[in-house]
């Protein structure tokens, strides 16, 4: 008779605990109070004619590498992608981002509980004998669960997704803007390198240039006035030289600022290339 009750407590426990199951899950799926998002329509064209062939490349799918044919320019990119801080912070906030969107998921849905525990004892029945008893037990439950009747634990995990997204492309718009960013100091690097060299060749022919007024001057054929015209172009040279050395060293340190370690320098360009238009490929349409 104790054995038939007992198996009639343990069927009905087990019942109860499917109906509750089932009732929380049916509960989950009742209609949300959010209200829906429809996107608004932009007062502008869809596209944008400008009589080129479009391209059957998208562009969104091309890797940075199809971009950049200069296989320095490529190294120093990689380098900056590998050397970021501001790109690991924004790496490091989608894995915080991805976390509360998985723990918000998951009150969606009841957390079930398993234990078990075991026993084992050796007693003295008499003299010579000894007994050994052993017991074990296992449990099974739900623990506090909030029934969904709103969707006020849904709306909060699409909220939560909404925000892991957003993080994941402000890590995408970090990671174009150091691209962006990379390649235009080490051209802007590659200009003033021209300049500079430019200002040189200037100043070594406008100091030649004093010295032939100079011997002009000795033999009386021109005046001092030229003289003091020609030491005034020397030293305008001077002066442009003095800047762009500056510049070149200002621009140097802008494009190791980006690339966050010490840029090799068989990586820098010397100066503007006949071939650095075949630097940069071009955007495809579309």
């Amino acid at each position: 008779m104790r054995l038939w009750q007992g198996r009639f407590k343990m069927r009905t426990v087990h019942r109860c605990t499917i109906s509750m199951a089932v009732v929380s899950f049916l509960f989950s799926g009742c209609v949300s109070l959010a209200p829906d998002y429809a996107r608004p329509s932009a007062p502008v064209p869809s596209t944008w004619d400008m009589g080129a062939k479009e391209s059957n490349q998208n562009v969104q799918e091309l890797s940075w590498q199809a971009f950049i044919r200069d296989e320095r320019l490529s190294k120093v990119v990689a380098q900056s992608l590998e050397q970021s801080r501001d790109l690991r912070k924004a790496v490091a906030n989608i894995e915080a981002a991805r976390a509360t969107y998985r723990v918000q998921r998951s009150s969606e849905f009841p957390t079930i509980e398993v234990g078990a525990t075991g026993s084992k004892a050796r007693s003295v029945t008499g003299e010579n004998s000894t007994a050994i008893s052993q017991s074990s037990s296992a449990t099974v439950g739900l623990s506090s669960y909030e029934l969904d009747f709103f969707g006020k634990a849904r709306s909060l995990s699409e909220s939560e997704f909404e925000t892991y997204k957003g993080v994941e492309e402000a890590e995408r718009s970090v990671r174009i803007t150091l691209i962006a960013e990379t390649v235009s100091a080490w051209l802007t690097y590659a200009s003033d390198q021209s300049l500079l060299s430019l200002s040189q060749q200037t100043e070594a022919s406008a100091k030649h240039s004093l010295e032939l007024v100079q011997k002009r001057v000795e033999l009386g054929i021109d005046s001092k006035v030229s003289e003091y015209n020609a030491q005034t172009i020397l030293q305008q040279a001077k002066a442009d030289v003095a800047s762009y050395t500056t510049k070149v060293a200002q621009d140097r340190a802008a494009l190791e600022l980006l690339v966050g370690a010490r840029v090799d320098e068989a990586l820098l360009p010397k100066e503007l290339e006949s071939a650095s238009q075949n630097w940069l490929s071009d955007v495809p349409v579309g």
